[in-house]
């Protein structure tokens, strides 16, 4: 049995951005009377992700990617990718990428996270990069 469509409307919570207002708005007029079903899918993602309990946390990007890059950072094996990489960074915070996939040798003690994060310090100061005092 089909849902037929409903009419929804909400009013601006208090302390709503202005540059969500805004974006609405620059949706509205570019969108016209699609603006709706645009709304309506930001509703249905925000609802979905909350069902699966999915958390999202904004990564700044240094520079605005393209059309195509957008494209590739949200498809679903890209947005994997990225999550277990930033699991294993977060689940080892300390250890420099080259030494994720090394092994310990037997008997070999496992280095203090500050021990490596002098060693990184070091590598980047060796490469030309000041940190001052």
């Amino acid at each position: 049995m089909a849902i037929a469509e409903e009419t929804v409307s909400f009013r601006w919570p208090p302390g709503t951005p202005a540059e969500v207002k805004k974006e609405y708005y620059r949706l509205k007029e570019e969108l016209g009377r699609n603006t709706s079903r645009r709304i309506a899918q930001y509703v249905i993602d925000g609802i979905l992700r909350d069902l699966r309990g999915d958390k999202v946390y904004p990564v700044p990007l240094l520079r605005e990617p393209t059309p195509e890059q957008r494209d590739w950072l949200y498809h679903e094996l890209t947005i994997s990718m990225m999550a277990k990489s930033l699991d294993s960074i977060l689940q080892e915070p300390f250890v420099p990428f080259g030494r994720l996939n090394e092994k310990k040798e037997e008997g070999q003690k496992e280095d203090k996270p500050s021990a490596l994060a002098e060693d990184i310090v070091r590598d980047m100061e060796s490469s030309g990069l000041d940190f001052g005092d």
